[in-house]
Formats: structure tokens, sequence, C-alpha cells
């Protein structure tokens, strides 16, 4: 327990001591427009918030806010696919993407390597018995994509082959509990007898991720058995 408060306190005091040193490192670029030096500190803090969303994951640095963010990105995914309302999901996106707004998000997509990936995904969840390799596979790989494209697939063929249940469905919030029940999201989608469990985790972080990395499940969730 004190290795997960340690890591979650690390990360908000890391935060601050860089931008300590950037806003020294940055101040003789600061110039005066009107009275006012420019950027302003809240313009500045801007910059880096989207400097540090925007920077590219090679090489990802392991331990950091990377992987905590790439964690969290793929639970946004699978909420953003099963809660009410129709997913707004950019082509090219299916892998990650740091982009900015228009124009940045229009580059071209490599529609040829997303398919292959696609194609060897495919192939590899034939064989059941090796899905939690694959799985395990693709969360140790998480920086190339494939996890994202994995969930983003499966889920938009859940709500196709169970159209009705994602269009008309109700929203029903599920409790959780346990020792880490503040880490999980978890509601369920129903219609009729049809019914959809999610579950998504968060605050990966206190859940004392390593680099950004699940450890297997039992030693997270307290599992038994």
């Amino acid at each position: 327990m004190r290795a997960r408060i340690n890591v979650l306190s690390e990360l908000p005091r890391e935060w601050q001591q860089h931008l300590a040193r950037w806003s020294r490192v940055n101040r003789s670029k600061k110039r005066l427009v009107g009275e006012a030096r420019s950027p302003s500190r809240n313009d500045e803090y801007l910059l880096y918030q989207t400097l540090l969303g925007t920077w590219p994951l090679e090489p990802l640095d392991p331990g950091r806010l990377a992987g905590f963010g790439l964690l969290n990105s793929l639970s946004q995914v699978l909420l953003k696919l099963t809660v009410p309302g129709v997913p707004d999901i950019y082509q090219g996106n299916e892998l990650w993407a740091f982009n900015l707004v228009d124009p940045d998000n229009r580059r071209p997509v490599d529609y040829r390597h997303r398919q292959a990936l696609l194609e060897t995904l495919d192939a590899s969840c034939r064989d059941r018995d090796s899905l939690p390799a694959l799985l395990r596979e693709l969360l140790d790989g998480i920086a190339d994509g494939r996890a994202k494209l994995y969930i983003t697939w499966k889920t938009l063929s859940l709500r196709s082959t169970h159209a009705r249940l994602f269009a008309e469905g109700q929203y029903l919030e599920l409790p959780s509990e346990g020792p880490r029940a503040d880490h999980v999201c978890a509601f369920a989608r129903r219609c009729e007898d049809n019914e959809a469990l999610v579950v998504a985790p968060r605050w990966f972080a206190r859940l004392g991720a390593d680099g950004g990395k699940l450890t297997d499940s039992g030693a997270v969730w307290g599992a038994s058995g």
C-alpha cells in the first residue's frame, strides 16, 4: 500500500518540479504586450499541458505519466462505445493519435497498416485458448496501439450484433464493492432479455500499475482462487 501511495504522490510533485524549471528557463522568452507579460501564467501552463499531451510515445518512458494515460484511454474507449448515445470516432483513431483539433487531426490515415493489424488480430482471436496470452501481449505492448484497436473492434462488433440493445437499452448504474470499489466504473445496458455488463477500471496509479502497466489481475484486484 505504501508503494501505491508513493507513486500517486510522486506524479503531481514531479509535475510541479518540471513546471517550476520550465518557467525559469522560459522566463526570458516572455514579451510585454501592452502592460502585461505574454504568455500569461495561465497560457503558459496550457502550453506545457498541450506539449505533454501531444508528445510522441517513442520512446515510451516506462513508469511515468504516459503509461497511465494509455491505460486511462483504453477505459475511455470502452465507455465511449457503450454508454447511451452515438460514439464519435475520427477515422484513423483506431490507434493512438496525438493530434490537436482541425486541421491537425485531418492528416492522412494509413488504412493499410490498420487493416493489416486488424486481420492479424482477427486470426489470433480464432484460437480461444490463446486469447489470454494475446491480451497480455496487447497490454505489454500498449504503446503500439493494438490494444486500442482490439477494444474498438470488439465493442463495435458487439454494437453491430446487438444494435437495439445499445440504441434503445436502459442504462443501469451498478454499485461496486470490495477494497478496489472506487477503481471501477460499472453499468449495464438492458433491453428486454438482452443485457450487456460493462466494467472499466480507473485511477491506475493508485492500483499500483508498474510503469503504467498492470500486473497480474489477482495482485491488482485482490482476487483469490
